[in-house]
């Protein structure tokens, strides 16, 4: 038998507890992997001793939840600290000391490399204050080719694996952890030929546990609907994702069926990464800029995002239309 919930003012006490770990880590930026662990360690013992998890009581609930979620855990673990290494094999390439060779050397130069990421002149004009490109590249520099082949390796093989098992043996990718597991037989496979920078693993170990304790916090969550599939609603997944984890609420639209998706990947990918949290690559950035952690100073910092995201969002509504896929409806 389902578990009561328990409400104040008429709002699950799961989602208050939730709340206000996410408030804490917004606001006191400096303890944010301590109020994450303290968050899931107090909302999973509550839902122990009360309501259980998704109508599962008890231990039985945690374990249940454990069984669930494990492979989508162990794969982002593997992404977050293999992504750690790669970035130092690319640092030690020493191949970005040439850009400026070929960047201009103001403003520009910025909106040059963001382009295809595309923030714009904006974030450019930010990066320039911040921090110029110089002129001329420093004297002497020597490419070093095999870790950007380490780099072009790691990439591809988790994209590769995600498509190969999608397109061979769907079945395997719910049951086992393939894409963080195809990144690390890169790694550990070159390993032997130019050994990576094992040291940028705690500061990234300590950056997981952050990102994996606010997932499994959303993961316990009575969340088993949501509104009506529509663009508004579509578009209000944005700034769910950006503070709460796109893989919950994507995988109830998937499963509910009648989004465009378009629409949804757009919102839970652009939009869900409107805060540092709300991504991955969000965590690991500031796994290495830990000012970065400050909610109020990313918002101000980053303000033209959310308008880009918006604007963004007017465009595909205005052009496309909204159009639901005929695979997601039920």
């Amino acid at each position: 038998m389902t578990a009561p919930l328990h409400t104040v003012a008429g709002i699950p006490v799961d989602f208050i507890l939730f709340a206000l770990t996410l408030l804490g880590v917004a606001m006191f930026h400096h303890h944010t992997l301590r109020l994450a662990v303290i968050g899931l360690f107090v909302i999973t013992l509550y839902k122990l001793a009360f309501t259980g998890i998704h109508g599962v009581p008890g231990l039985a609930g945690l374990l249940a939840l454990l069984g669930r979620e494990w492979v989508a855990i162990a794969n982002l673990l593997g992404l977050l600290l293999g992504s750690a290494l790669l970035a130092r094999h690319f640092e030690w390439s020493q191949i970005q000391a040439l850009l400026p060779r070929c960047l201009p050397d103001d403003w520009k130069g910025g909106f040059a490399m963001l382009v295809l990421t595309f923030f714009g002149v904006i974030a450019a004009k930010q990066q320039h204050a911040l921090q110029p490109i110089v002129k001329d590249a420093p004297a002497g520099v020597q490419v070093e080719w095999s870790r950007l082949v380490i780099v072009g390796l790691i990439l591809p093989s988790a994209i590769g694996a995600n498509v190969f098992f999608n397109l061979r043996n769907a079945e395997a990718l719910t049951h086992w952890p393939v894409i963080g597991a195809a990144v690390w037989i890169v790694i550990l496979l070159t390993a032997v030929w130019r050994p990576p920078d094992w040291r940028v693993l705690p500061d990234a170990m300590r950056g997981s546990v952050f990102l994996l304790s606010l997932v499994l916090c959303a993961s316990t969550m009575p969340v088993d609907r949501l509104p009506v599939a529509s663009w508004q609603s579509a578009i209000g997944l944005a700034s769910v994702s950006a503070v709460f984890d796109n893989i919950p609420p994507t995988a109830l639209a998937l499963r509910e069926g009648g989004f465009d998706w378009g629409f949804l990947a757009y919102a839970v990918g652009f939009g869900g990464s409107m805060i540092w949290f709300g991504s991955s690559a969000g965590v690991a950035l500031a796994s290495m800029y830990p000012q970065a952690r400050s909610v109020g100073a990313w918002i101000v910092g980053s303000w033209h995002v959310v308008v880009g995201y918006l604007i963004g969002f007017a465009i595909l509504l205005f052009t496309l239309g909204w159009q639901p896929d005929a695979w997601l409806v039920p």
